[in-house]
């Protein structure tokens, strides 16, 4: 755990303070910033789980069918990181604010282009409002409704089945009349609530493109933390070195690289902290605006939030566009 005194924490905020362009977006409609593709298209990669879905048969598609807008206008990039607000206009569920909102955050600095910054996070979620099982949880829920078999034979069953529309999908995985895949309690209220809106490809596409927005805040962070040729040298399968396990680096790395990576390391845990404080500040005034009470969230979150620093970028420009 770091202390907060760490000198790295205070240079890392005033630099911060210093970046004068960091400012919450506006609010854009969903296919501005995402796309939505079917859940089962043709050749989406080597997933190996494939089925019949509204007529179409084929792969499970990338990252579930959400991806980023490939435009130059797409404001969101893809590897920014920081916080993120969707919002869904909602006459379904009863809030004092009027809207259905979701303040997040994200530090994911990761090479994976699926699992990258804010719109990996912006991914999670948009599946959570589908309520559909992720990609790469088909083969746990299988365990859970058809126990004693191999992966095999369930990538088999499923491949012959011929799901009529999403909810029967839904539907195929439940035992006990209860779904065999989680959600986070709020956003399976929102589904409960939206359920009829949700049936099919055509009608989930419809509810996204009309009534979710997306903003953000780009939290800048240095080149130097994605990941380095020093993990890759780690994770080779040429030597017995793990990245979680410090003491067996030196199995693929000499002592400056050690170092190095470290520090690397320890500056990437130190900008998650901050992106953390930023979306706890966010987050409280957002209560304070709507409830005028901080300790109220919004109404799809649920993450605890706690004391931290409070700057004037974490929210600069967030309340001007909740005026509109």
């Amino acid at each position: 755990m770091l202390e907060k005194n760490n000198s790295e924490y205070h240079r890392m905020l005033r630099d911060l303070d210093e970046e004068k362009n960091i400012q919450w977006s506006e609010f854009y409609k969903f296919d501005q910033i995402l796309k939505l593709d079917h859940w089962v298209v043709d050749k989406a990669d080597k997933n190996e789980w494939r089925t019949t879905l509204e007529g179409r048969n084929g792969d499970l598609a990338k990252r579930d069918g959400c991806l980023l807008q490939q435009s130059e206008n797409n404001p969101l990039k893809n590897d920014y990181c920081g916080l993120y607000m969707l919002r869904a206009d909602n006459d379904n569920i009863g809030d004092d604010s009027g809207y259905c909102d979701y303040i997040g955050m994200s530090s994911a600095i990761t090479p994976g282009p699926y699992q990258r910054g804010i719109y990996g996070r912006l991914a999670d979620h948009v599946l959570k409002i589908q309520f559909l099982p992720p990609r790469v949880h088909i083969g746990k829920c299988f365990q859970k409704i058809m126990q004693g078999h191999s992966i095999e034979h369930y990538r088999s069953v499923f491949s012959k089945k011929e799901f009529l529309d999403y909810e029967e999908l839904r539907e195929f995985f439940k035992k006990d009349d209860k779904y065999q895949y989680s959600s986070t309690k709020k956003f399976k209220e929102f589904f409960e609530a939206n359920k009829e809106l949700l049936k099919t490809y055509k009608d989930v596409k419809e509810f996204l493109y009309e009534k979710v927005k997306i903003r953000f805040l780009n939290i800048p962070y240095d080149s130097d933390l994605h990941k380095t040729l020093m993990e890759k040298k780690i994770s080779s399968k040429k030597n017995e070195a793990k990245l979680k396990d410090e003491n067996t680096w030196s199995m693929a790395l000499n002592s400056d690289e050690i170092k190095e990576l470290k520090r690397i390391k320890n500056t990437r845990k130190i900008y998650d902290i901050i992106i953390k404080e930023a979306e706890d500040h966010a987050i409280k005034t957002y209560g304070k605006y709507y409830y005028d009470d901080e300790k109220r969230k919004p109404f799809l979150n649920y993450q605890k939030t706690k004391s931290g620093a409070k700057k004037e970028w974490m929210i600069r420009g967030f309340l001007e566009e909740l005026k509109k």
